[in-house]
């Protein structure tokens, strides 16, 4: 029938099914952020030398692994999709609500994306890589050692 329950029946090995899935949705979520960005420096007229395009795209790629992180991770830790889902949504509006200031590490951590200009982008990017790292990592091991909920 094609769910999760079948592909593991079928021998599929949980731990590439979940790097897929992980590269799935980067993929699914960077080429329509690239293209806008594309688009708005296209039509803007903009220009970024090519370290602050590399490093643009680096922290958008961190940005992006640590939300699909992050949803993996409530989705894993509540069994109810609707209750995981508002979690998600809840924690992400209030991250945007009430984390503005620039200088704490909280921002840098969970802001990746907008730091770009920032003196200190290579220290934010890090810091979010690792705590992209240590999320997947912990969702990971949650979800091999779950057991399938039919």
């Amino acid at each position: 029938d094609g769910s999760y329950g079948f592909w593991i029946t079928q021998g599929v090995n949980k731990y590439r099914f979940f790097i897929m899935t992980l590269l799935k949705f980067l993929i699914f979520l960077y080429i329509p952020a690239i293209l806008g960005l594309g688009t708005i420096f296209y039509l803007n007229n903009l220009y970024l030398s090519p370290i602050d395009m590399i490093l643009l795209n680096l922290l958008i790629i961190t940005h992006l692994l640590f939300v699909i992180g992050l949803g993996v991770l409530i989705a894993n830790l509540i069994g109810n999709p609707e209750t995981a889902s508002f979690s998600f949504i809840s924690l992400i509006g209030l991250n945007f609500a009430f984390n503005r200031d620039e200088g704490s590490i909280w921002y840098k951590l969970f802001h990746s994306d907008l730091q770009y200009k920032q003196d200190d982008a290579i220290v934010s990017l890090f810091l979010s890589l690792i705590l992209v790292i240590l999320i997947n990592v912990i969702s990971l091991r949650i979800h091999v050692t779950k057991d399938i909920q039919t």
